[in-house]
């Protein structure tokens, strides 16, 4: 026999149900902080895949543009198409306009006043692919799986590229920002709409830039 108190506990069960069911409603519809909140998501708390690429776009300081990616990323959300114009920098980094940034020959690297500048200029390259990387995360955020995580990791490569050409710099007394920097990996995205489009011209801008320096 039960007692009152289990017969009023089981009278009140289906409205406690629904209750949790209109909860759950209710917080599916609300912010994402209270989304990732709920019980049954695994990934609550994890860093998005988006919300990386944008904190390195956004980055104003060298540390920030270097920092990795976190081994556990998650891309349960790559939210909406984002087309970032041009990302923030550190002080001293930031794009020059139009045709500033100035840039000897690859063929200057035996001349050891050139050297200290054409590495500068290297070492801009890769920030900007690291940046190129974390933008086509954004807009392309339907792209299959396997190429955002391509991306990714190309990114995560691009960033240790980038702290190679650090060191060399700093043995030639030179620091990433003495010399104007230029934007034209950037200027190269404006009409890119498809993962396919990204790769063609990443290809082909690496290989113009090769070709002009060599």
């Amino acid at each position: 026999m039960h007692s009152g108190t289990d017969e009023s506990r089981r009278r009140a069960a289906p409205e406690d149900r629904l209750s949790e069911a209109e909860r759950r409603v209710e917080a599916w519809s609300a912010p994402r902080r209270f989304w990732r909140a709920l019980p049954h998501r695994r990934d609550a708390g994890a860093v998005q895949i988006r919300d990386f690429a944008l904190r390195l776009l956004w980055a104003d300081s060298l540390a920030g543009k270097l920092a990795p990616p976190p081994p556990d990323l998650v891309d349960t959300e790559p939210g909406p198409a984002s087309r970032v114009e041009e990302p923030a920098r550190p002080a001293g980094l930031e794009i020059a306009p139009g045709g500033r940034a100035r840039v000897p020959s690859v063929k200057g690297m035996h001349d050891p006043a050139q050297r200290a500048r054409i590495l500068h200029a290297l070492a801009n390259h890769e920030l900007q692919a690291a940046e190129l990387f974390a933008w086509a995360l954004l807009a392309l955020p339907a792209a299959p799986r396997d190429f955002r995580r391509g991306c990714l990791g190309i990114l995560r490569d691009e960033q240790a590229h980038l702290r190679l050409y650090l060191e060399r710099m700093q043995a030639h007394g030179t620091r990433l920002g003495d010399h104007p920097v230029s934007g034209h990996f950037w200027r190269t995205l404006r009409s890119v709409q498809t993962p396919l489009e990204f790769v063609a011209t990443m290809g082909l801008t690496i290989v113009m830039v090769s070709s002009a320096s060599g």
